[in-house]
């Protein structure tokens, strides 16, 4: 009985495809590729959250509060020094003389400092904040007390004689009183503006970090 040509393509085939099977079912080693310990690891960090900025009128009122506190020192400066008679010219010495001017200058500092603040306000703000721009008065009421002071340093200085100039300190550290008043007043309205004015620019000085 003779085969025909088709009969023996398909039991050759018939053939591989046992051999292919017997060899997979031969083999069941798994190959897992080995990480090279010479190249480098990524991890990827989670990413950093960008911060919101700072409001601007959150940012005007930390500038308030710094000058604010500056002002208060300087103030307080004055009264520490303040400590002569004022009916013995010789206890405005030499010491006492340097402080005052000195601190005087301070005075003009601060409050050019305070004022250039308070004139910072956001342009969208500016009606809100106009219970502190108020305190104005206060703060050339100060100015004002030390030009005051300063006169009368300066005529001391240049008094031809001792007396003139003993007399002249004196009226000057008098004076010098008159600007530590000025400045109490000026920060007592400060606090009250502080005080008076809610909405954004109350809630601003509230959440400002140089105002706590």
């Amino acid at each position: 009985m003779r085969r025909t040509g088709s009969g023996v393509i398909a039991a050759t085939m018939g053939l591989v495809i046992s051999v292919m099977v017997v060899g997979c079912a031969g083999d069941d080693s798994v190959v897992v590729p080995t990480p090279d310990p010479g190249s480098p690891t990524t991890s990827s960090a989670p990413p950093t959250p960008t911060p919101s900025p700072t409001p601007e009128i959150i940012t005007w009122a930390g500038s308030v509060c710094i000058a604010r506190d500056e002002l208060v020192a300087t103030v307080g400066e004055i009264a520490t020094n303040l400590d002569y008679d004022p009916n013995s010219a010789d206890s405005v010495g030499e010491q006492f003389q340097a402080q005052v001017e000195a601190q005087m200058g301070d005075v003009q500092a601060a409050s050019e400092r305070l004022g250039a603040a308070l004139g910072g306000v956001p342009l969208d703000y500016v009606e809100a904040a106009a219970a502190l721009t108020a305190l104005q008065a206060q703060v050339d009421a100060l100015n004002a007390a030390k030009d005051t002071t300063m006169g009368h340093v300066t005529a001391a200085q240049n008094a031809g004689d001792p007396v003139s100039a003993g007399l002249e300190w004196l009226r000057a550290a008098g004076a010098a009183k008159e600007t530590f008043d000025a400045g109490t007043s000026t920060l007592d309205a400060l606090s009250k503006a502080n005080d008076a004015v809610d909405g954004d620019v109350g809630d601003a000085f509230a959440k400002a970090p140089k105002c706590q």
